[in-house]
């Protein structure tokens, strides 16, 4: 087998792997969210700009809670 053919067969088997694995999440027992989040007004946050976005404030938020998925984003805004 030529060095060409092998490479070939290299990157074949890397694209196959990479759109045939399994990306889903699993959980085992336990508590995802032992308490309801808190949600409350914002106090004296004045709207900003963060990267060419202007980003106004509207509420705080806290949350103990475990997570259950994540999403990268590699690409576009």
């Amino acid at each position: 087998m030529t060095l060409g053919r092998l490479l070939l067969l290299v990157l074949l088997v890397a694209v196959a792997w990479w759109l045939l694995r399994d990306d889903a999440v699993y959980h085992g027992p336990g508590v995802v969210a032992p308490q309801a989040p808190l949600q409350g007004a914002v106090d004296g946050l004045e709207p900003f700009r963060h990267r060419g976005y202007g980003v106004i404030p509207l509420a705080r938020f806290e949350a103990r809670a475990r997570v259950l998925g994540r999403e990268d984003y590699r690409s576009g805004r």
